[in-house]
């Protein structure tokens, strides 16, 4: 047998690869064959090429085929046979030994024919299944179905199986009976030590054998027309093949392709040799040793597979006909999804960059590959590269809990179906998984307990493999509440299940107080009292209603209190303390905060508990800042307090000079010294009143500069007798003792006045008091008798509310809140029964009995509080505002102009009129009308509120009608008014109107000092109550379900 030169063969294979059709069409080999046998003569082709490779017709009697004649080829022979690419294994069950058990016995390979030949086979998919004859004994079932590009079936050593390849369409699974049906197997040689084939391969009705010139396999034909196929030579096992279409020259010895027409089913036998070692058996579903090229010198050959491991590391695959640019990562580089990896050419010459499809570390690299490279070539599997994912950190169970939820291996997170502290019993569903297919799985508990934690980083989608234990919750009881030092626990009693709180943390309780609620297995709500006055410091979260509180809590404890945070002493103030020790307890307060006190004034009162009493001093002069309000009768100081601080007093108010008075003022930074002077003194123009130190920064030695002391004088600037002295401490800043910069107040020197004034006076009394006599003579001749209630003016209709108190009929209800919210129950005058209507300024409540009415003043002592001068039509007008907020509503246009008052507006009760301009604030002068609400806010913030004042008439047995006034300081109330009538409808517990003893079914008659008449349309009255509610600070508390909002619904308070 003649055979064509390696050049020629090379020279086939390139042209096949890398030529162009046509220019393949210009190969025209015309193959001659010239039989020299004379003396063994050599035989030589001309004229052409010829392939190589050998084809052998099978002919019966012949016990080894020999070199036949060389197959001639006048066209691309590769087009002429089916070439069948595999693209999955759709399951594994060989000789129904696994890995896939639920699945029908044998394998199935998803395969689709190569582009030459779609035409012929008509079908896009087809189905190779693969079915064992009888008996079959893996080494490894897992190892079956494909190795790299090739198929693979493995035997025990010394077994032998006997397979059917039945071919389906992927659609109908119907037998499909194909053109031209081809094999090829690899790695066939014979044992190194006894030159034995560990494998041989027997196939029936074979058409056409394809092996390369230099082959090491022998072709054996047996007496049943089988023919069987083994291996000649040792196969070193070096340069193993990836990829069926390029086996290299080696490989290509070792390997052998056969061809079948027109069959849907071949058989075949594989048979391994003796021995305790594996046998692999790899091939193709097409004519490899035919049409596979062969590699040159200078060949780059394909890479090895990137090993990843699903679901914890992620490849990145290259797409079809893409050539490599360059990497923009390396091994080992942090990355989020979507940073590029690294950037390849597509067809048609774009540039685009492959992305990180999730968080985590590039693992693995093809780092061998350059610029230019193929990748369809150089990569087997496409795998350019390996994420490997953030692993989560385990969930640590606390004490007393354990792990509970552990997902199955190979699923993915969906969602949770618990949240942290529910209740949940042994095999009660934790979360919702899915698997690759997507069926959903439930991760059950297996524990009963309270869930103490989920694993919160791991979201939908995430292989639960991320976590190393794949945990994904701690089930247990909740651990005890740590008890700080001066802290005590509130506990429930045994067996009760937990019903409800009824106060939140950072509220103040008193001793005895609900905590919250507990109940027992009859379903009856059991009070857990505060076991001493204090501050809610910790709590449980919200417990499980259906298991008791010792099963769900280890010590029962349900939440911890503290004393009150001490007070915190600003520049310029100082504590009132009193003494410590667990004997005394606290009596009652003698201040409020705003109250202006003096050096050893009584702020509160202690009793020992032996019944002496001791009152708590003021140690300066100046204006309660602060108190710790929630100290009450019989309140253990020890255990409240932190510190020994009940109040601190802070700086003193402003004086303010009135008309015709002299105001010395000092720098807001000079440190006090002395007084040179004493109330009532007579002080001469030029006088020294006090001294004060000064720094001044004078020139030092080079260029630094040193503060010089100096001091200076307060000097009068004329006669006159001192008023009013600041109580000031010597050696502190006139700024951290007072507010303003006055610090003493002098009344002009009184003038001797003649004799005959002095007689000009004493008559103009005599007359002023004749004519006030006749005046009210005839005032009494004039009198009617009125029974009408329609216009009662404010101190009329305040005594005869008030009057009721001192009766022995009268009711004392008193209450409190965190913000001073107290009620008066009083009995209601039959006057007001009378029938009528009331305007908007009917007055029910007195504002303030006690508060001074300045408007123009005369030259007296001016009162305490924060001046505010308005002018209206050329007339001053001078009020003094004790409380805040003023209520004014400001003209939009001009801000500084009166333009009306909201309900409950304090500056009314002090006599603004509508219209009024404000010019100065504690005689500073506002300059333009935006300074207004500043400067106000400035001077007013130190004040004390304006409380709200609510009437409310309801009958008391034996009694008749009752009237009640509830004083507010906060918002919201927590009560609800009917749609028709201003009538209580709901009082929320807990709420300020709860603790003031508001109770359903009472009417509200008055808001501040406005009547509500009982004709007054609901929704106008609701709209007076919420005018008056905004005017107080808000809580941010929520009562219901609801958020509660100062300009909300109507009946919402």
């Amino acid at each position: 047998t003649a055979h064509s030169s390696d050049d020629e063969r090379q020279s086939f294979q390139d042209t096949r690869l890398f030529g162009s059709w046509a220019a393949r069409k210009m190969i025209v080999g015309v193959v001659v064959a010239t039989v020299v046998a004379a003396a063994g003569g050599a035989a030589a082709w001309s004229n052409s090429w010829t392939q190589g490779l050998h084809t052998h017709a099978i002919k019966d009697g012949i016990s080894e085929l020999v070199e036949g004649a060389v197959f001639k080829a006048h066209t691309d022979p590769c087009n002429t046979y089916v070439d069948l690419k595999v693209v999955s294994i759709e399951y594994n069950n060989l000789g129904h030994k696994g890995p896939d058990l639920t699945r029908p016995e044998g394998i199935t390979w998803r395969v689709a024919p190569d582009k030459h030949h779609k035409a012929a086979v008509g079908h896009k998919e087809l189905l190779i299944h693969g079915s064992a004859m009888g008996g079959y004994t893996p080494f490894s079932p897992r190892l079956n179905g494909m190795q790299g590009k090739y198929g693979s079936i493995n035997l025990q050593g010394g077994s032998e199986v006997n397979l059917t390849f039945t071919v389906h369409d992927a659609k109908s699974k119907n037998r499909v009976v194909l053109p031209s049906f081809s094999l090829s197997f690899f790695d066939m040689g014979v044992d190194a030590k006894n030159s034995v084939p560990p494998e041989t391969i027997t196939l029936s009705n074979v058409r056409k054998i394809f092996r390369d010139d230099k082959t090491e396999i022998g072709v054996f034909k047996n007496a049943d027309g089988s023919t069987t196929f083994a291996g000649r030579a040792h196969d070193a096992g070096s340069n193993h093949p990836v990829d069926a279409m390029r086996i290299g020259t080696q490989r290509s010895r070792h390997a052998f392709s056969v061809v079948y027409s027109k069959v849907s089913q071949i058989r075949c036998r594989l048979r391994a040799g003796p021995g305790h070692k594996p046998r692999l058996f790899t091939f193709a579903f097409g004519p490899s040793v035919l049409c596979a090229s062969v590699k040159t010198a200078d060949f780059r050959p394909p890479l090895p597979d990137l090993e990843w491991t699903p679901p914890i590391e992620v490849p990145i695959a290259a797409g079809p006909g893409e050539i490599f640019m360059h990497w923009l990562v390396k091994k080992g580089d942090t990355v989020r999804k979507g940073n590029d990896i690294c950037s390849v050419a597509k067809l048609g010459g774009t540039v685009e960059t492959h992305t990180a499809p999730c968080d985590g570390i590039v693992k693995k690299t093809h780092e061998a590959l350059q610029a230019g490279d193929e990748l369809d070539a150089r990569l087997s599997e496409k795998t350019l590269a390996v994420i490997a994912r953030f692993k989560i950190a385990k969930l640590k169970p606390p004490h007393g809990g354990a792990r509970a939820a552990v997902a199955r291996n190979g699923t993915f997170f969906v969602k949770y179906s618990v949240k942290v502290y529910d209740f949940v019993r042994e095999g009660g569903v934790i979360a919702m998984t899915q698997d690759e297919g997507g069926r959903p799985l439930k991760v059950r508990s297996t524990a009963k307990g309270v869930v103490l934690a989920l694993q919160q980083q791991i979201t939908n989608g995430d292989p639960v493999e991320l976590v190393p234990d794949r945990n994904l919750a701690v089930i247990g009881s909740l651990p005890a509440l740590l008890v700080q030092a001066g802290e005590v626990p509130v506990t429930a009693p045994v067996g009760h299940f937990f019903a409800r709180w009824h106060r939140k943390k950072g509220d103040f309780v008193e001793k005895g107080e609900p905590v919250c609620f507990v109940h027992n297995a009859k379903g009856g709500e059991i009070p857990v009292p505060a076991p001493r006055d204090g501050v809610l410091q910790a709590m449980q979260p919200a417990l499980p209603q259906e298991v008791t509180v010792d099963s769900a809590v280890q010590d029962r404890s349900l939440a911890t209190l503290g004393p009150l945070p001490p007070l915190k002493v600003p520049l310029g103030g100082v504590p009132a303390c009193v003494p410590l020790g667990g004997d005394w307890l606290f009596d009652s307060w003698k201040v409020r905060v705003g109250t202006q006190v003096t050096n050893g004034g009584t702020v509160a009162v202690v009793r020992h508990v032996n019944g002496s009493k001791r009152a708590v001093p003021a140690i300066k002069d100046g204006m309660v800042a602060m108190m710790q309000k929630h100290l009450h009768n019989g309140s253990n100081i020890s255990e409240v307090l932190q510190d020994c601080n009940i109040a601190v007093i802070g700086r003193c108010l402003a004086l303010v000079a009135s008309k015709g008075q002299i105001a010395l003022e000092a720098n807001r930074d000079a440190i006090f010294n002395r007084w040179y002077v004493n109330l009532g003194a007579f002080v001469a123009e030029g006088s020294a009143v006090a001294e004060v130190t000064l720094a001044d920064a004078v020139p030092g030695s080079g260029r630094r500069l040193t503060p010089e002391v100096i001091r200076v004088n307060i000097t009068s600037p004329a006669a006159g007798v001192v008023a009013k002295l600041q109580p000031l401490l010597r050696g502190k800043s006139i700024a951290s003792q007072q507010h303003g910069l006055t610090i003493a107040i002098l009344d002009p020197p009184q003038q001797q006045q003649p004799l005959w004034a002095s007689y000009l006076r004493t008559l103009a009394w005599v007359c002023g008091g004749i004519a006030g006599t006749l005046g009210l003579l005839f005032m009494w001749s004039r009198r009617k008798k009125a029974c009408n209630c329609d216009k009662l003016d404010e101190r009329s209709l305040h005594d005869k509310i008030m009057a009721p108190m001192s009766a022995d009929r009268a009711i004392t209800m008193e209450s409190s809140f965190s913000s001073l919210a107290s009620c008066a129950p009083l009995r209601t005058p039959r006057t007001l029964r009378c029938g009528g209507s009331a305007d908007s300024h009917n007055h029910l409540i007195s504002a303030n009995p006690d508060r001074t009415w300045a408007s123009n003043p005369v030259d007296h002592e001016e009162p305490e509080g924060v001046r505010l001068e308005f002018v209206h039509g050329g007339t001053f007008h001078k009020v003094y505002a004790q409380y805040k907020p003023l209520g004014i509503i400001h003209d939009c246009s001009q801000p500084a102009v009166v333009g009306g008052f909201f309900c409950n507006s304090y500056a009314s009760t002090l006599g603004v009129q509508q219209g009024w301009r404000l010019v100065r604030v504690r005689g500073q002068q506002i300059m333009v009308g935006s300074q207004c609400e500043d400067l106000l806010e400035s001077h007013l913030t130190e004040l004390p509120l304006w409380p709200l004042r609510l009437a409310f008439k309801h009958r008391q047995q034996g009694i008749g009608s009752a009237t009640v006034v509830c004083t507010f300081t906060e918002q919201p109330l927590g009560f609800l008014l009917t749609s028709r009538e201003p009538k209580v409808s709901k009082v929320f517990v807990g709420s300020p109107a709860y603790a003031a003893g508001v109770k359903e079914g009472w009417n509200l008659v008055g808001i501040g000092e406005q009547l509500v008449p009982s004709d007054r349309n609901a929704k106008e009255t609701a709209n007076m109550l919420r005018e008056a509610v905004a005017l107080l600070p808000s809580t941010g508390k929520n009562f219901g379900s609801t958020p509660w909002r100062p300009w909300g619904s109507p009946s919402r308070f």
